[in-house]
């Protein structure tokens, strides 16, 4: 295989059409400087495909077309085809895969209407791409990037990169850039499978501690919903129960009433039989009356005939006033009856009314809960759709506010150790101050004594006196000596109790957070409380909350810190009652925590994630114990700090979170550590003492006894002073000697006493500026530092707000919030749907419940108006009867005359009436009876009426329900029975109080997730593991492919070395063989004559580049190829040096085609055909073919040597070991999705393997010194492949629309 013909069309300086014809062996191309020679060569790498256009000396491919020269029109389009030779070998392959012994390979570029560069690509004149012209000659050995092409520069760039560059060519060449990209991307992977199972392990921690925590309440909700599924079917089985008994109380009834009935009709014959006598009665008492008249005379007879009006008169009135009576009593007893039935109507009625009215408010919070979802759901699908966006955002929003709270921290924790060396130095101030005014008044003493003394001295003469007291002024002084010592001690205490009360006192401010300024402040609200001055005022968090175990209450108390002291109200109201009280009384700042402005701070990130970590105690938070009321305050008050074993593991998770260790040492979030010895006593808890006022206690009461010890030694000193004075003056009396002299030492030590107070005075005001400068920076630095602390904790609320938002925008969330909306919208279309029903049926019943209470209610009016009117005319029937009787008496008593036979027809009249009356009384008492019969008989009617309602709404209940209606034959248990079972089971249900009924299905989804996670853990261990081992196949074979190629290429330097310089040597060598990739690529060249200890930069510039040249030609048979392009190789070589290149080009041609631009003469006196190119002035090359050469150099000795030693190197080459194909290397599988539990979709398996692929060109290409390169230009000619039909498009409609004006080229550079 060998290039045939190169032919052009306005490709570059090549104007129109030209043939390039080329043979066999060595070619030279050869012309003047700027000719257009190395054109040629641009037109071999435009077609075989470069890595960008600037490798062709062109900006853009635009430039690559004939520009008019100086005087012809640009063209608008180059062509360029290469022609290969492509025959059959001896196994009857050929080296390009294309049939043909000929195979053309054409590009063109030509410029749209829009002055846009289309390329186009033909293989065999047929469409074709780069990408398969790059395919086709990479497995030909035709790279266009190759070395087989080396361009100008080439040659200085390999002799002058260092080291490191060139173990990069190596590595191109030996094809490991295709194991870096791999490793990368095995890497990048294993990186994000790491991130991944990082997320998952804390899910999962914290999904496991879900399912522990809900696994009670699950078991609670079990066995409530197994009560709550007994209750309903005893429920059900009570309303069978009540059917059955309803049914057998309406069965009863109507047998009763059955009964009822048989005893009315049975009175009512006994009621016709007695009317019947009663009648017969009358009949005999008309007769016996009428006989009664025949034995009587006229006026007898009227006597008579008024005494038996009056009688009838009197029995019919007796009759009335029964039926009178009996009307009466049914009316009541109907009326009695009809109230009872009219307030269970009317009960009906509100209970109907009940029902209409919570249908009502059922269907209206069904239609607002309706609303609800369904915004909800839009919400939520809203949120959906804009998740990844809000997602990002609130990511972005929680990174800044993360790092404002570790700034405002950081800020804190500089505030906090300014406010400590505040107080410090406010602590000396006031110690030098205590020391400056002890010595003032020592001194203001000292000289009262001596102006004393120097007042009351004179002089008296007596040596025996002198002598005794002399002595006694002897030891007086030792004495003063020794009390002044005893009082030196003695105050030294003192000061050193003073030192120690302040102390003390600083440690309760530290320890308690409080300064005397907050202590006054708490008092003061804590006295206020006490008295009930203000409302709502709960106390200080030290005395609400206590350690679960004292063990922790060191730790808890330096967690909490100033918070202590933070007060507890109930509302914002109380607390701003307080702070303007204290503010007005001027009592000093303190912090109070509304509980109704209180958030829950819970925990989370980083945290979150340390508390899961081993030697962690927990959460300060959960270590206290305190009322459930104030749980936010605590929660405010604490953070998120967590109490950990030692310092140990806080310094393995220090960083973003607070710690405290259990022995007092805090370590702050922003890094800080703060902890040491302490001398203050532990904090304590509980009872409103401020932590560390015992020791103040203790500190004040050693204070009180060191100045009681000071004031007795003071005291003694005093005393003796006096005494010495006494002496002195008595002294002075017995002395006129040693007076003057006296006088004299008394006065010196009084000057020097006022000097030395002077001095004093002045220190002490020096201090009192001092101290009160230091108190107002330490006043300053405590307001700063309380700012800080409040920047602080509201930026961390603000972070955790954040937080919360965040986790409300995972896929999770959101799809359970739009199942929650959509279940939520189909349970309240169907609650309306119920609601809806149940008031349309609640109305039509009320209209008829309303009407039957109307009627009902006349119905009671119109027998309580019967009762009253048969009432009143029973009263006037016993008026009138009374009249009756007295009359009837009056005229029997006249009768009485009358005769025997008279009366005896009277006596069997009067039996006669007599019977008639009872039997006239039984008729009544059985009619009675058979009124309340009756009425029994209404009432079980009415009864049995209710029943059957009652009954058919039981029916449509249970029909409602689902519940079946019970046959006769079924067996029931009794309803008392049922009954006691529901009532026990609803007592069972009340008594497990509030169920978690939701912890069934959140325990179902948290063993699901954890599951899941599970799932998704294991595939990504798999899959991390297995990229490890990936990587360790391709760092191995990485490592030998480097190595092995290394080798060869090396073998094949030193032998093209000694071949280029005779007698000389060359070797390439890793500068950490150990570590080949850690290092650079040293070439090392000894030319002829040198010593064998230069270095390659000390070598000449043509020394160089000969050990360039010789690597080039060592890559070139490691790398074999049909045909090889030098461009100008030789232009910095002198002429021994050129004729070795020459030589071995020659002889190399004889196995491929070599074709060299070049000016040497010696080149061109050994190439074989020769190719001229000259200009004529006018911008345009021009070619001269086959021009005379002088005659080509015998090779002699020197091209057998190059024949043996080719063949020596091949042999070698066939017995090494053949290496790894990078396209048979392990490929990295393509990466896992998302995992689901994180949010991911994850399809049926869980690993999805990359299909295997054969080697490509792609792949092959990445071994080139820039293949990223080449793979941009690679993408863009493809895309302008793609974009070629619409781009012709555009020309057709521009050429039709522009017809009639000039086509206007615009020049818009297009980079590759």
């Amino acid at each position: 295989m060998h290039l045939k013909r190169i032919e052009l069309e306005n490709f570059k300086s090549f104007m129109g059409e030209l043939t390039i014809d080329l043979e066999q062996g060595f070619t030279a191309i050869t012309g003047p400087n700027g000719s257009g020679k190395s054109n040629s060569g641009d037109a071999i790498q435009f077609v075989l495909g470069t890595r960008s256009t600037k490798s062709l000396r062109a900006q853009n491919v635009k430039e690559l077309i004939f520009n008019g020269g100086g005087l012809a029109k640009p063209a608008r389009h180059c062509k360029v085809t290469l022609t290969f030779a492509n025959p059959m070998n001896k196994k009857g392959s050929r080296r390009l895969k294309v049939d043909g012994n000929e195979v053309r390979f054409t590009r063109s570029v030509r410029l749209n209407s829009k002055g846009k560069a289309v390329s186009d690509y033909r293989l065999n004149d047929a469409p074709s791409s780069s990408t398969e012209f790059r395919r086709l000659l990479i497995e030909a050995g035709a790279r266009g990037d190759g070395y087989n092409i080396v361009l100008q520069g080439d040659v200085t760039n390999l002799a002058s990169m260092s080291a490191l560059e060139r173990r990069r060519v190596l590595e191109d060449v030996a094809g490991v850039t295709q194991y870096d990209d791999e490793l990368k991307k095995a890497e990048r992977q294993r990186k994000q499978v790491e991130s991944q199972l990082e997320m998952i392990e804390v899910f999962e921690a914290e999904q496991t501690r879900r399912v522990e925590s809900l696994e009670k309440e699950r078991e609670d909700a079990l066995k409530y919903r197994t009560l709550m599924e007994d209750l309903q079917s005893s429920r059900y089985l009570l309303m069978q129960a009540k059917h059955r008994s309803n049914f057998e109380e309406i069965r009863m009834l109507g047998d009763e009433r059955a009964r009822y009935i048989e005893s009315s009709e049975e009175l009512k014959d006994q009621c016709e039989n007695s009317e019947l006598r009663i009648q017969e009665l009358d009949d005999e008492i008309v007769r016996l009356q009428k006989e009664m008249e025949a034995l009587l005379g006229t006026d007898q007879r009227g006597t008579m005939e008024r005494i038996r009006k009056l009688e009838l008169q009197i029995d019919r009135a007796s009759d009335r006033v029964s039926e009178l009576e009996s009307t009466s009593e049914k009316s009541l007893i109907e009326a009695k009856s009809l109230s009872k039935e009219i307030k269970r109507a009317r009960d009906a009625v509100e209970s109907n009314m009940k029902v209409i009215d919570e249908a009502t408010e059922a269907l209206k919070s069904a239609k607002a809960a309706m609303e609800a979802a369904k915004k909800e759901e839009s919400d939520a699908r809203k949120a959906m759709e804009q998740g990844d966006r809000a997602t990002m955002d609130l990511n972005r929003a929680y990174g800044k506010a993360s790092e404002e709270v570790t700034r405002l921290a950081d800020s804190l924790q500089v505030s906090t150790l300014e406010m400590e060396r505040a107080r410090q130095a406010a602590d000396i101030s006031h110690g030098r101050l205590a020391d400056f005014q002890e010595s003032l008044q020592d001194a203001e003493m000292e000289v009262n004594d001596l102006e004393m003394t120097l007042k009351e001295m004179d002089v008296v003469d007596s040596a025996e006196e002198r002598t005794r007291l002399g002595e006694e002024f002897r030891r007086l002084e030792n004495q003063q000596t020794t009390l002044q010592a005893e009082e030196g001690r003695a105050r030294a205490n003192r000061n050193e109790a003073e030192r120690s009360l302040v102390r003390a006192q600083q440690q309760m401010e530290s320890r308690s957070g409080r300064s005397s300024n907050q202590a006054q402040a708490v008092a003061a609200i804590c006295a206020i409380r006490d008295s009930g001055g203000i409302e709502g005022i709960l106390g200080p968090l030290n005395e609400l909350c206590c350690p679960k175990d004292e063990a922790h209450a060191l730790a808890l108390s330096y967690a909490l810190g100033g918070g202590m002291n933070h007060i507890v109200v109930e509302n914002d109201e109380v607390a701003t009652q307080c702070i303007r009280r204290l503010k007005a009384d001027r009592l000093g700042r303190a912090v109070f925590l509304p509980l109704n402005k209180m958030q829950v701070r819970r925990a989370g990130g980083r945290s979150l994630m340390v508390s899961r970590q081993p030697g962690i105690v927990g959460f300060a938070a959960d270590l206290l114990e305190f009322d459930e009321s104030i749980e936010n305050a605590v929660r405010n008050a604490v953070r998120d700090t967590l109490i950990v074993q030692n310092m140990e593991v806080a310094r393995k998770n220090m960083g973003g979170v607070r710690m405290v260790t259990v022995d007092g040492s805090v370590f702050e979030a922003s890094g800080a550590m703060v902890g040491g010895a302490s001398k203050a006593p532990p904090a304590t808890f509980g009872g409103g003492r401020t932590p560390g006022l015992s020791a103040v206690e203790k500190a004040q009461a050693a204070l009180s006894e060191a100045e009681l010890v000071l004031m007795t030694v003071t005291s003694a000193l005093e005393e003796n002073r006096l005494s010495q004075k006494t002496i002195r003056d008595r002294m002075s009396e017995v002395s006129d000697i040693d007076g003057s002299l006296r006088i004299r030492e008394v006065r010196a030590d009084l000057q020097r006493a006022q000097n030395l107070q002077r001095d004093l005075i002045n220190q002490v005001q020096g201090a009192e500026k001092d101290l009160a400068h230091q108190s107002k920076v330490l006043e300053k630095v405590e307001t700063s530092a309380a700012a800080a602390e409040a920047a602080r904790d509201a930026a961390v609320d603000e972070r955790d707000r954040l937080l919360e938002q965040l986790r409300s925008q995972t896929p999770e969330h959101l799809a359970k919030r739009l199942r929650d909306a959509e279940t939520q919208y189909t349970e309240s279309s169907r609650q309306a749907l119920a609601s809806e029903s149940t008031l349309t049926t609640g109305r039509e019943r009320l209209s008829m419940m309303e009407e039957e209470v109307d009627k009902l209610e006349a119905r009671k009016k119109e027998s309580e108006e019967t009762s009253e009117n048969s009432l009143s005319e029973v009263e006037k029937i016993k008026a009138d009867s009374v009249v009756w009787v007295t009359e009837l008496d009056e005229l029997k008593e006249e009768h009485s005359q009358v005769s025997e036979e008279h009366r005896e027809l009277d006596a069997l009249r009067t039996s006669h009436v007599e019977e008639r009356a009872t039997l006239k009384a039984q008729v009544d008492a059985m009619g009675s009876k058979r009124v309340t019969i009756m009425t029994r008989i209404t009432e079980l009617n009415s009864e049995i009426d209710r029943k059957h309602i009652s009954l058919k709404e039981l029916a449509d209940e249970m029909l409602e329900n689902e519940i079946s209606i019970p046959a006769e034959h079924d067996v029931i248990p009794a309803f008392t029975e049922i009954e006691t079972k529901v009532r026990n089971l609803e007592r069972r249900v009340s008594n497990m109080g509030s169920v978690n009924l939701l912890a069934i299905e959140q325990y179902d989804e948290a063993a699901t997730r954890v599951a899941q996670l599970q799932d998704d853990a294991s595939a990504l261990r798999d899959r991390r593991e297995k990229l490890l081992s990936i990587a360790d196949q391709l760092e191995t074979e990485r490592r030998t492919r480097l190595t092995d190629v290394l080798a060869r290429v090396s073998a094949n330097f030193s032998r093209v070395y000694q071949i280029l310089q005779p007698g000389g040597a060359g070797d390439l060598r890793l500068e950490n063989p150990e570590d080949p990739f850690s290092g650079g690529l040293q070439m090392w060249a000894k030319p002829p004559g040198k010593s064998s200890q230069i270095e390659l930069h000390l070598l000449s510039g043509g020394e160089k580049s000969m050990a360039a040249l010789a690597l080039i030609f060592a890559i070139q048979d490691f790398e074999p190829s049909p045909f090889y392009y030098f461009d100008e190789v030789d232009q910095n070589l002198d002429s021994f040096n050129a004729e070795s290149i020459a030589q071995l080009c020659r002889l190399r041609s004889e196995r491929a085609q070599f074709l060299m631009v070049t000016l040497r003469k010696v080149s061109l006196q050994l190439a074989d055909h020769h190719i001229g190119v000259t200009h004529g002035g006018d911008g345009c090359s021009r070619l001269i073919m086959n021009f005379d050469r002088d005659a080509a150099v015998e090779l002699g000795e020197a091209a057998e040597r190059e024949r043996e030693a080719q063949l020596a190197a091949k042999a070698e080459m066939e017995g090494l070991e053949e290496l790894p194909r990078p396209e048979d290397r392990p490929r990295v599988p393509e990466e896992l999705p998302t995992p689901e539990s994180l949010g991911g979709i994850r399809g049926d398996e869980v690993e999805v393997e990359a299909p295997e692929v054969k080697a490509s060109e792609a792949e092959t290409q990445v071994a080139s010194i820039a293949h990223l390169g080449g793979r941009a230009a690679d993408t863009k000619e493809d895309l302008d492949e793609r974009l070629e039909w619409e781009n012709r498009l555009e020309e057709s409609i521009a050429s039709e629309s522009e017809a009639s004006k000039s086509e206007i080229m615009d020049e818009s550079e297009i980079q590759e």
